[in-house]
């Protein structure tokens, strides 16, 4: 079996022609609702609502006044509960009565996907709408049909020809028997559904609309319908032969002592035609109309059921947010398209292409040839990394590859699917644009890596993250001007802990912008306090690349300067260099308001990254930080001297100080003095020490010593690891900044 991109005007065909409304939502902030996601509607959905697209435009928001007052709360729940969930795809199936544009209420049932980004928030919902008023449920159904049979049974012991009438008069064919099966009624509806009239099936047993097969456990059928009470769907000999589906249900009443029995039943055919398109477009996925998760869980399951070795592929697009970033989803939807094109490009017939969701993709492959998986992985590879033209631009994406065997790797889909995941996320840890395959090794790293997220976030909600400050100082005077704010975790059994050994999985984690937003605001409560003693007093604090891609992050920056007093002047924000590899044009905006306001920018271990120098004239930089391998190097190694004297240069071309980090011997400090290099950091003046301990060693002295009367071994002495600075709450008016309010 084969699965191929369709024609999209063929599936938007196929939804009209079939009564399927469709919608798609473009969610912003994890927000359905705010006013930044964008709503769209299909032409079938208007006409299916009797809304015209004045009363419904795109891009406005669903009303939930439409709702029946008695559906109202239980479908809203539904669908913010898929929205609230966490899980990579989840998904909502609600029946409600909803207020159509005639006027009236009518049925509907929404079957919709929520996608989920790694963080957990929602980013796309979609999902398709299909009118049952007419079938509307089976519950309703039955009632329906006891009410049915009641009115006729009345009507039948008051008077026949009124009984006649009535049925009649009824949309649903309606056969009654007595108690050996006999036809003693058969009204026109039946007739028009079932082909045989009246004259021809009174006084014929039941059973010969039975189909041979069922024939024998027919009165097994009869009790289990009388028991239950239910709708069920049976089949049916047609007058010409074939076999239909009928819903039927059955009620029994009695006539001079003996009983008898109804048959109410309702053409099928339509109500399951809708529900297989419906159950073919919820396990599709609507923008690359590649089967979905759903499907691809479905898939796998079958392969696994049959005991044949075969090869799951997941496949994840790298840099395809910065494309969503850069150019809009508008481009990110087309390069999806793309790359799920030419992904298809690399398969043979059998083998299946899944949207996994987001911007990941599922591959099975016919067999379990590791060989061909490694070739399909390296195709998929170097195809997804062509450049792609998208109206007048041109995009570049890649992609990462992980890979699994069935059922070595996986007895289940779900495992399967992790496996290739772990697979993946070694892929990408590695450098990206490469493939792993899956090992028990890699299992064991990931289960780790989960358990270090589960202390972080233990960390994060006990307070055991704290703040130690490095002084900078001027070297030709030894006269401090300010500290960089450094990360340290005090584990309650490991006790301090490196940034080295925590902050790559922090970056990965889901609250470090939190914790940055709560790094800054410590730091700079210190900076306001430390500024009395010395006015002239700067912090530096690191930050993470997520909270420059968030457009709110200057506003947040200003309200804890101004809530602490502190101008923006004495605060210098630290970019890792590296970050210049994924930097954006929205990341390059938020630096500009930064400076604007008069907040420094420094790039952090300038000369180790991959940046560009040419793209250093569009980061709006104060200062450059001399990494400390060449600082520690320029005493015996020429290529070191040199590096230490090109930063020194760039940084005069461009207008920007510089510091050198890392300087731990005199002869260090003399040689950086007569390079040019006026501001310096590192053990040889101080280590990165609590708060306590720089108040103490540092600004005590401010007001009549330098620093530089400390005796050497004092400096390079042992850590004196002080109690952490309370954390202090914020006025309504500054971001809540308190860890803890994240777990509660």
């Amino acid at each position: 079996m084969t699965f191929k991109s369709g024609n999209p005007e063929v599936f938007r065909l196929l939804g009209e022609h079939a009564g399927v409304g469709l919608w798609d939502c473009l969610v912003v902030d994890g927000d359905p609702l705010g006013p930044d996601s964008f709503w769209s509607w299909s032409s079938e959905y208007r006409r299916l609502t009797g809304v015209t697209m004045d009363e419904m435009p795109d891009g406005v928001r669903p009303r939930g006044h439409r709702y029946h007052p008695d559906d109202a709360e239980a479908a809203t729940a539904a669908f913010l509960n898929a929205v609230a969930d966490s899980g990579t795809i989840s998904r909502y199936d609600i029946n409600f009565r909803m207020l159509h544009g005639d006027g009236a209420y009518r049925w509907f049932r929404a079957i919709g996907n929520v996608t989920h980004d790694a963080a957990g928030i929602a980013t796309r919902i979609c999902g398709v709408l299909i009118d049952v008023h007419e079938s509307e449920t089976a519950a309703e159904l039955q009632r329906h049909a006891n009410r049915e049979v009641e009115r006729l049974a009345q009507a039948h012991a008051a008077s026949q020809e009124r009984f006649r009438q009535i049925a009649a008069t009824s949309p649903d064919a309606i056969v009654c028997t007595d108690k050996n099966g006999i036809i003693t009624f058969w009204n026109d509806a039946a007739t028009r559904g079932i082909g045989f009239t009246a004259r021809e099936m009174i006084a014929r047993n039941i059973l010969t609309l039975v189909p041979p097969d069922m024939r024998s456990a027919s009165h097994h059928l009869r009790r289990q319908l009388m028991e239950s009470g239910k709708v069920h769907e049976l089949d049916a000999l047609h007058r010409d032969g074939r076999r239909i589906s009928i819903d039927i249900s059955l009620s029994t009443w009695f006539e001079d002592g003996e009983p008898c029995f109804g048959f109410i039943g309702r053409d099928a055919s339509e109500r399951k035609a809708k529900e297989a398109l419906l159950a073919d477009l919820a396990r599709r996925d609507p923008l690359t109309e590649l089967p979905n998760r759903a499907a691809l869980d479905y898939w796998i399951e079958a392969r696994l059921a049959e005991g044949s070795p075969f090869c799951v592929l997941m496949v994840d697009l790298d840099g395809f947010k910065e494309v969503n970033d850069t150019f809009g989803h508008e481009a990110g939807d087309a390069a999806l398209k793309i790359a799920a094109e030419r992904m298809a490009a690399c398969l043979r017939d059998g083998d299946l292409l899944a949207r996994f969701g987001g911007d990941e993709f599922g591959i099975v492959l016919t067999d379990g040839d590791e060989s061909r998986a490694a070739s399909v992985a390296g195709a998929v590879i170097r195809t997804v990394s062509l450049p792609m033209e998208i109206e007048t631009m041109q995009v570049a994406i890649g992609a990462s590859v992980g890979i699994a065997v069935a059922p070595r790797d996986g007895r289940h889909a779900a495992a399967l699917l992790s496996a290739a995941d772990v697979a993946l996320y070694a892929s990408k840890k590695g450098g990206r644009g490469c493939f792993h395959r899956f090992t028990p090794q890699l299992r064991q790293r990931a289960v780790f890596n989960d358990a270090i997220q589960c202390q972080l976030r233990r960390a994060v909600s006990n307070g055991e993250f704290e703040l130690f400050y490095q002084p900078q100082y001027h070297i030709c005077d030894h006269r401090m001007i300010g500290a960089e704010a450094l990360l340290r975790w005090r584990h309650p059994r490991e006790g301090l802990i490196a940034p080295d050994s925590f902050l790559p999985s922090l970056e990965r984690s889901v609250f470090v912008s939190h914790v940055g937003d709560i790094v800054l605001e410590k730091a700079c409560r210190q900076a306001a306090n430390w500024r009395g003693l010395a006015p002239d007093f700067r912090m530096a604090v690191n930050l993470f690349a997520v909270q420059l891609r968030d457009r709110t992050f200057p506003g947040r920056v200003s309200a804890i300067l101004a809530w602490h007093g502190l101008p923006a002047a004495a605060l210098e924000l630290e970019l890792p260099e590296t970050l210049r590899l994924h930097m954006t044009a929205d990341m390059t905006a938020v630096l500009s308001e930064l400076t604007e306001m008069g907040v420094g920018i420094a790039l952090d271990d300038f000369g180790t990254g991959h940046a560009s120098l040419s793209h250093l004239q569009h980061i709006p930089l104060t200062r450059l930080k001399i990494d400390r391998s060449f600082v520690q190097g320029m005493m015996s190694s020429t290529v070191d001297a040199a590096a230490v004297e090109a930063i020194l240069l760039i940084g005069r071309r461009l207008g920007a100080s510089v510091v050198a980090e890392g300087i731990e011997t005199q002869e260090q400090e003399e040689q950086l003095l007569m390079d040019g290099c006026s501001v310096g950091q590192g053990y040889l003046f101080g280590r990165p020490m609590p708060a306590s301990d720089f108040a103490a060693r540092f600004l005590s002295q401010s007001r009549g010593h330098s620093p530089s009367d400390r005796p050497t071994e004092s400096i390079l002495g042992a850590e004196n690891h002080a109690a952490r600075p309370g954390s202090g709450q914020l006025p309504s008016s500054c971001p809540a900044l308190d860890a803890r309010s994240l777990f509660q």
